[in-house]
């Protein structure tokens, strides 16, 4: 004989089937871990959604209960929608109210361009900053005299919005 152990070749093909074993266990262990971390990235994104949600509501209302309180607001509001002559200070007021108003819809746009808002509700706030801008006078001035304080992508959609109100107005 040659004096090898008995066992020798076992304990070697033993071996690598427990070696075979542990990478495949961890394999599984490596794919669950990147689930997990799928899950935990795919929860944090909606946290922060409804967070956004949460702060553009808050923020909304606020504008909205500021106009909402205040009679020199609420007296250039209706001017502008009756047609009555707009004085400076109501010019005034109502680039505060749409400065609050376009401030916020860039707000929904970019988070819409970084996938934080669902197309729907961008779509949505797109047809109230439409509407503004084509049935309000301090809705089209403002954009008109402000479109450089936008950020370059917002001020792009604003420029789309007045050409589709125009194209539907020349027709």
């Amino acid at each position: 004989q040659s004096g090898r152990h008995p066992t020798s070749g076992v304990t070697s093909v033993d071996s690598a089937k427990l070696n075979d074993w542990m990478q495949v266990i961890g394999i599984f262990a490596l794919v669950a871990s990147l689930i997990f971390v799928g899950m935990q990235m795919r929860l944090d994104r909606e946290i922060a959604r409804v967070m956004i949600y949460q702060s553009r509501a808050s923020t909304t209302a606020e504008v909205l209960a500021t106009l909402a309180s205040s009679p020199d607001a609420m007296a250039a509001s209706v001017k502008s929608l009756s047609g009555d002559p707009i004085t400076d200070q109501d010019m005034m007021l109502g680039s505060f109210q749409f400065g609050s108003v376009f401030a916020l819809s860039d707000n929904s746009y970019y988070q819409y361009q970084q996938g934080f808002l669902p197309e729907e509700h961008w779509l949505s706030v797109r047809r109230t900053v439409k509407n503004a801008i084509s049935n309000n006078p301090f809705g089209r001035q403002y954009v008109e005299r402000s479109l450089d304080n936008f950020r370059p992508a917002f001020r792009d959609e604003l420029v789309r919005m007045m050409s589709e109100i125009d194209e539907k107005t020349d027709n």
